[in-house]
């Protein structure tokens, strides 16, 4: 297939593509021309190999830290579906000006959405073995149900309104709204 992909002058003084290496530089310029007319392209590190470099001595590990480079300084996702890699070049429809597309036979990147790391979970902030808080504990709830409590959270949580209010109380706090003690 035919294709012709323009490289823009201020390529060379781009942030990202003056931190690759000149190997990097060469499959990033490569990877601009070997690319369908969405800017999607195989990206196995022996496809690469066999497209971009040939005739050169280069080993599929090096490819492979090449992909890692280039995927870190400019704007190229490597990618599977299905067991296969591809790549898309970022930002393709703002450097390139294709007159008739032909439609991309390989599937769209679609970004991985990141799991937001969970909070980390606050220990209890009364142990069960606080004298204080035993009898406060007792104060409030009396009896059985007393000994099912045993954390200022457990506490907390008893009337499903964060409890704050009988523990106030049990404290001498002066009340904002009235609670009916559970039976």
């Amino acid at each position: 297939m035919a294709r012709k992909r323009v490289i823009e002058p201020d390529i060379w003084s781009d942030e990202g593509f003056i931190e690759l290496s000149e190997r990097g530089r060469l499959m990033f310029i490569g990877l601009i021309t070997q690319a369908d007319d969405e800017g999607r392209g195989t990206g196995s590190a022996r496809s690469i190999k066999a497209k971009i470099f040939p005739a050169d001595e280069i080993h599929i590990d090096e490819i492979v830290e090449l992909k890692n480079e280039i995927s870190k300084h400019v704007s190229v996702h490597f990618y599977s579906v299905d067991g296969q890699e591809y790549y898309e070049l970022g930002r393709w429809n703002d450097h390139q000006s294709i007159d008739r597309k032909g439609k991309s036979h390989i599937p769209t990147y679609i970004p991985q959405k990141k799991e937001e790391p969970e909070e980390p979970r606050q220990p209890p902030r009364e142990t069960s073995k606080d004298p204080e808080f035993l009898a406060m504990r007792e104060r409030i709830l009396g009896g059985a149900q007393a000994k099912v409590i045993r954390s200022m959270d457990d506490l907390d949580n008893i009337d499903g309104r964060g409890g704050k209010s009988k523990r106030n109380s049990a404290l001498g706090h002066k009340e904002t709204a009235s609670v009916v003690p559970q039976s």
